[in-house]
Formats: structure tokens, sequence, C-alpha cells
């Protein structure tokens, strides 16, 4: 497997020179937009919002709220897309989308626009609509869990309260019942030692909405906390390397069978699983100390662009350290000035794609679990394929 894995890896970085050369092209299919900086939360493991801030933006800059005259300007100015007809999928997160004044305007305004376009809003669940009617413009809702009971809900995303978030996802999806029953909602759970003993609570919590009110309910994701250099140096000991390896896979088996029972898609990175049912830990320690993943990631790949407020240029990868992101597009040379398709397939993002593949990219990468899960899932792809041409 090994070896069909590095010749997968050698067949990508062909791809890449390829690309180089202009005569492979990826199209931009996936638009990140920031609606605001602002929060109302400000969660334990957050990196960007400080209970201390006064602006409770992030890293307490002045609150922004982008208006309609805003994502008009960016998606002209950017050229995103212009055939009315073209796939175009805008996520919507980072700061509470939900608190913006002008959601409503923008989200039927996008879905005019584009008419086969995918909305996606991430939201941390504390903010009912102020007008149902925004369901017929959004095509999934994602909403932040990451406590199944109140007393760990509530200790992690301060100062929410666990009743109000959980009677607020019920009113959202009354209204996707009422007006569009083909949005699709989810959970995403930021996973640490402060609450994943509370994973089979979570899916009892969701599992419990659903059959209240009816309809179904897309996944529950799972990510693994990660703690940047600038956090509080003690976070670190919330990682999951500090979960006993034993209860961890009983929780995971518990988390399963109740996710069955309540027929919801349990959407966990293959990373987490391989770190609690191997005998030993998977992970080693590079010389700066950093983690040693391995080197495939599909977001550099999979058509994925970010725009932060001012519509300028950002890395599509939120497990990146920051202070990287501007610094890689001087080093490759990465132009912020055209088209998302321009960018995406110029000489220095693909050569950027091929050094990742050629592990040169481990001190921005190191933090990363996105690289790791999916060589795993590559790796069972080679071996079903291998299988199959062996019967």
């Amino acid at each position: 497997m090994e070896q069909l894995m590095e010749q997968y890896r050698q067949q990508l970085i062909k791809q890449c020179e390829e690309g180089m050369e202009g005569n492979k092209k990826i199209k931009v299919i996936e638009i990140n937009m920031y609606m605001t900086n602002k929060c109302n939360l400000y969660c334990t493991m957050c990196p960007f919002i400080s209970k201390d801030y006064s602006n409770k933006t992030y890293f307490n800059k002045e609150p922004y709220f982008a208006t309609l005259k805003d994502v008009k300007k960016i998606l002209f100015n950017k050229k995103v897309s212009g055939k009315r007809q073209e796939y175009v999928k805008f996520n919507f997160f980072m700061g509470e989308t939900l608190l913006n004044p002008e959601i409503f305007k923008i989200c039927k305004y996008i879905k005019k626009k584009y008419v086969n376009s995918e909305i996606v809003i991430l939201s941390n669940g504390t903010i009912p609509p102020a007008n149902e009617e925004i369901v017929k413009y959004i095509d999934i809702l994602g909403f932040s869990l990451d406590g199944g009971t109140k007393e760990v809900f509530e200790a992690i995303r301060t100062p929410a309260k666990f009743e109000h978030v959980v009677d607020t996802i019920h009113k959202w999806v009354k209204a996707r019942n009422k007006y569009n029953i083909n949005l699709k909602f989810r959970t995403s759970t930021t996973l640490s030692t402060l609450n994943f003993m509370d994973l089979p609570n979570i899916v009892r919590t969701v599992g419990e909405v659903v059959r209240t009110e009816g309809g179904d309910w897309d996944s529950i994701y799972c990510q693994p906390v990660v703690i940047e250099d600038y956090q509080r140096p003690e976070l670190r000991k919330i990682t999951l390397e500090y979960v006993d390896r034993l209860m961890g896979k009983k929780v995971l088996e518990e988390t399963e069978r109740l996710a069955a029972e309540y027929s919801i898609r349990l959407d966990m990175p293959q990373a987490i699983y391989e770190m609690f049912y191997h005998e030993t830990k998977i992970d080693k320690r590079d010389e700066q100390g950093g983690v040693e993943r391995r080197c495939f990631c599909e977001k550099l790949s999979n058509g994925y662009l970010s725009y932060g407020m001012n519509g300028k240029l950002e890395f599509a990868c939120c497990f990146m350290d920051k202070k990287y992101w501007y610094e890689l597009f001087e080093r490759y040379q990465i132009p912020d000035n055209k088209n998302p398709e321009e960018i995406y397939n110029s000489r220095g993002y693909w050569q950027l794609r091929k050094d990742l593949l050629e592990g040169k990219l481990q001190k921005e990468c190191r933090n990363c679990t996105i690289g790791e899960s999916n060589y795993y899932n590559i790796l069972e792809e080679l071996r079903r394929k291998n299988d199959a041409g062996s019967e």
C-alpha cells in the first residue's frame, strides 16, 4: 500500500508540474466570504475572540458588517462565475453570520444572480430566524454544538445558554419544515478533552430535535481542536492527545451506535479513529516540536478560494496559522488582482501545491489534521481499488 501511495503522490506532483506549464486547470467552484467579524460568544478554545476584547470581534478589530453593496462589489471585481447558470458554492462563516442585519437580502440576491448556487452558513445557534423565509435561500445551515449537556456546553461556549441554543435550533427546523424542506441541517463539533466524553450526548440532543420536529438531519461533523501558537499555552492540554485511548474508543463506539439509531450521518475524520484505535500514537514530533503530518491535502486542490471582508484573497484553510497566509502569497507570487480561476491556476499556486506534496511546508502546516485524514482516506480508496483489481 505504501508503494501505491507513493505512486499516487508522484501522480499528483506530475499534475502540479502540468499546471505550472499551463496544461492543467482547476475550476473554482467554492467561495468563502465573511459577513461580519463580530461574534456574540467567546468560546474557550477560540483563537480569534477573547472575553477581554472590547469589540468582541476577530482580533478585536473594529466591528464590520458586510452590506449587499459590499458583496456585489466583491463579486463584480473578482469576476466570480459571470455565467448565470454555473454552479458556485458560497460559504458564510468566521464571525456570527446571522448577526448581519442584511444577511436576508444578501442570500436572496445571490440566489437570484446565481440560479445554481449553493449557500452554506455556519452559526453558533444563538440567533433565531428574524424572518423565517430566509430558509428559502439557504441550502445548508450548520450549528456549532460543543456539548450535549448544559454543564459541558456552557463551560465552553461562553456566555451562550444551552436551553436557548436548543430552542433556537427547534425554531430553525420548524421554519425549514414550513418554507424549504430541502434545507439541510448540520452540526459542527470541535472535539477536545473538555467535551469528548460528551459526544454521545451531542448526538442525543440533535436526535431528539429531529424526533420532535420531524424531517432529516444531514450530519454531525467533528473536528479536533487546534491550538495556535499565539493562544494561551495551557490550552494545549485540551487537545485530543490527552484523552485516554481506551475511553476514547468506547465513546466513539457509543457515538456511532446513537448516530445509527437516530439515522444521522456521523462525519468523523479518519485521523480521530486512528488516534484511539491504534495501540500506539500515530503522531511523530518533528525537530521543531510540531506534529509531523502526512503531506496530502485537498484544501488547495478542490476549487476553494477565500475572500476577506475587504475583498482581499485569504488562504482557504482554517488550520493553518494565519501568520503564514500573506507570507505564502508573497513567497509564491500568487496574484490577488485577478479572477478566481486565474489566481487558482497561477504558476505560484501550482508550485505551492507541489511543495506541499513534497513535504516542504511542514512548518506552515504542522498543526493540520486535514492532510492526515486525507492520507487515510486515500489509502483506503487505493486499497479498495487494489483489492478489486486482484479479484
